[in-house]
């Protein structure tokens, strides 16, 4: 005889203030916000997608998303521009 055995797996509510811990080597900020995104429940774009080629190289233990986005803008010299479900960075990017 099969068995079919099943689990519910509980789902945990995710918000913008939840912290995380993320690992990022060489990782184009267009994988770096698709993780983001995810994790956080919210839209990360570019003003350009220029700024998708940048490579981060940074850890992040148990940071809120608004300190993560904070290092990222500095690192590469972009202004970010927080709206209610979205987070828009633009600059010059990298080639």
């Amino acid at each position: 005889d099969t068995i079919i055995k099943s689990e519910v797996i509980e789902v945990e509510t995710v918000t913008k203030e939840k912290p995380s811990s993320f690992v990022f080597n060489k990782m184009s900020l267009g994988e770096v916000a698709e993780s983001l995104s995810k994790r956080f429940n919210i839209e990360i774009k570019f003003s350009q997608d220029k700024i998708k080629n940048c490579k981060l190289t940074a850890t992040f233990e148990n940071e809120k998303l608004e300190n993560i986005i904070a290092v990222i803008a500095e690192t590469f010299n972009l202004k970010v521009d927080n709206q209610a479900d979205m987070i828009i960075l633009s600059g010059d990017g990298c080639d």
